[in-house]
């Protein structure tokens, strides 16, 4: 290999257990090394990324060769974020929340059906949710914040998190 050329990223996997609209389904973020700008869902041969089985899925990353992290593990449950989103979610419900977002965001996008929702209501909605998680990193010692929710901006969530679900699953029930 010659000085010059691109070594390809060293990829592995993270499995993730997705509940959405009543069904159980399975999918993997690709993380690289060196990082990417974004970590990709997993499509084996171009196929849909969401697998009915995990068995299936862990014969597909084995084929091409991407070991798993089981420290990368992790679940989304659509069907719960849509059930708690209100006026009065607690630090855990939003990150309930925004976790089913950025999946469903991870997965429009692997599948080339971008999420759509960027309008000003749906960014505020996301910047609510994503200061009301009162990070450490960003929240200043002492403080807190508390989102005030507008209906307009609940119904928003729930319509992001019901459309997207369509989009990533549309044979579900």
């Amino acid at each position: 290999m010659s000085h010059d050329a691109v070594r390809p990223p060293h990829l592995t996997a993270g499995l993730m257990g997705l509940r959405l609209r009543g069904s159980d389904y399975w999918y993997a973020v690709l993380y690289s090394d060196p990082p990417a700008d974004e970590d990709p869902a997993y499509r084996h041969g171009g196929a849909h990324p969401l697998y009915a089985e995990r068995s299936v899925l862990v014969a597909d990353l084995g084929q091409d060769g991407i070991p798993i992290d089981e420290e990368m593990a992790g679940s989304v449950d659509v069907d719960r974020a849509r059930a708690v989103v209100g006026s009065r979610m607690s630090r855990e419900e939003i990150e309930v929340v925004i976790n089913a977002w950025n999946a469903l965001d991870d997965l429009t996008r692997a599948l080339g059906v971008p999420m759509g929702f960027s309008g000003r209501r749906a960014n505020r909605c996301y910047d609510k949710l994503f200061w009301g998680l009162n990070l450490a990193s960003v929240t200043p010692p002492g403080q807190s914040y508390v989102p005030a929710w507008r209906r307009r901006e609940l119904a928003k969530i729930d319509q992001v998190l019901r459309e997207c679900g369509a989009r990533v699953a549309p044979d579900a029930r």
